[in-house]
Parts: C-alpha cells; sequence; structure tokens
C-alpha cells in the first residue's frame, strides 16, 4: 500500500498545534506562527519579548485573537 487514508480535524484556528507539527493559516497569521514558535522553542518569556520588540500584544496574538 503506497498511501494511506488519514483523517484529520479541520480547525480554523491562526496556529494549530498537534504533536510535533506546528502550522498556520498563511502570511495572515505570521505573527501568530512566529511567536508560537518562540515559545515552543525558547519560552513564553521570550516570545512576549519578541512580541514587545515588535510592538505586538502577545497576550491578544497567543489567544487567537
Amino acid at each position: 500500500v503506497l498511501f494511506r487514508s488519514v483523517v484529520g480535524t479541520y480547525l480554523e484556528d491562526s496556529v494549530v498545534v498537534d504533536d510535533l507539527i506546528i502550522t498556520s493559516r498563511g502570511a495572515g497569521t505570521a505573527m501568530a506562527f512566529a511567536l508560537e514558535l518562540a515559545a515552543r522553542f525558547s519560552s513564553t518569556e521570550k516570545a512576549q519579548a519578541v512580541a514587545d520588540a515588535v510592538l505586538a500584544d502577545y497576550q491578544l496574538i497567543a489567544c487567537g485573537a
């Protein structure tokens, strides 16, 4: 069998984290995606610092609003 059918769940969240996969909806969610990566690979404090440096509201972005 070359291909296996995999049924997933469609989500409209800005950023979706599923085990080792982190994805986002597209270019419009690049900031949320970048901050999620910073939080996952470093810390939420580092993600907050990055958001502050680019004048973004981390709490608003992190909540997917």
